[in-house]
């Protein structure tokens, strides 16, 4: 699990991700998901965000399984996933304002190749999650099983 940036690398018909610092931090309005994951893995950050530690430091690189785009709605009262083809999926990837806009054509070239696999290889949903806070109890869950991913969350180092 991440946030909006994640280091892939391909490899053979896998996509890897390189591991960060394992720990997201929370919007303010977001802040009330903590309480979906072990007590323990929920700190504060130096600018006030609630922090929830979500791997433990590792050397092998995991399997990307799935990508999530979350769209929080005011018109959706259940969560509502959906699995995007691979066209839509290219789009949507190669859309974001960290890719959009690049000028020098050989990066920009090996990024659209590098997406357009991705698409085609790694599950890419779309997920309606109603507007919160109150958020649904067990929604990440919910969000997993929809994705058909399994939930683990890891108890963080002592």
């Amino acid at each position: 699990m991440t946030d909006d940036v994640l280091r892939l690398q391909p490899v053979g018909a896998d996509f890897r991700c390189h591991w960060g610092t394992g720990e997201v931090r929370l919007r303010p309005n977001a802040a009330s998901l903590a309480t979906s994951f072990p007590s323990t893995s929920a700190s504060q950050s130096a600018d006030g965000r609630t922090t929830l530690l979500l791997a433990e430091n590792a050397t092998a690189l995991p399997r990307l399984r799935a990508i999530v785009i979350p769209q929080p709605s005011r018109l959706h009262t259940t969560l509502v996933v959906e699995r995007l083809s691979a066209v839509p999926a290219s789009f949507h990837l190669n859309g974001y304002a960290r890719v959009y806009g690049w000028q020098v054509d050989a990066p920009r070239r090996r990024q659209f190749e590098l997406f357009s696999a991705l698409a085609g290889q790694v599950p890419l949903y779309r997920a309606h999650i109603p507007w919160g806070p109150p958020f649904a109890v067990g929604l990440p869950q919910q969000l997993a099983a929809a994705c058909s991913l399994s939930w683990h969350c890891p108890q963080p180092p002592a």
